[in-house]
């Protein structure tokens, strides 16, 4: 429903889809939902609730969520300015075993 390929594109239908893949642990649905909350596409604009998810997804390995929990953590996007913890998980992301970086 987000792209709209063989159905009406409906952001908020997409939206839910991606929430319920997320909450039962899908890594790239834990990836996509963080955006679309830190963009208010298909569901309101929530910056610190798109920064947990990042922060889930980074926790359990997703190189995508380590970079975007850093970005916000950088900005202060969804809560505090966290220089050392946003190089942390840059660090983390880049490392060899992570696909993002190399």
């Amino acid at each position: 429903y987000l792209e709209g390929e063989g159905v009406p594109r409906d952001d908020r239908i997409g939206a839910r889809q991606v929430q319920q893949a997320a909450k039962r642990g899908c890594k790239e649905a834990i990836f996509n939902y963080a955006l679309l909350m830190l963009k208010g596409r298909g569901l309101p604009r929530d910056p610190k609730t798109a920064r947990k998810w990042f922060l889930t997804g980074a926790v359990r390995g997703d190189a995508q969520c380590m970079v975007n929990v850093a970005v916000c953590m950088t900005h202060g996007l969804g809560g505090d300015v966290d220089g050392s913890q946003a190089r942390r998980w840059l660090l983390e992301a880049t490392s060899d075993d992570k696909a993002c970086g190399q």
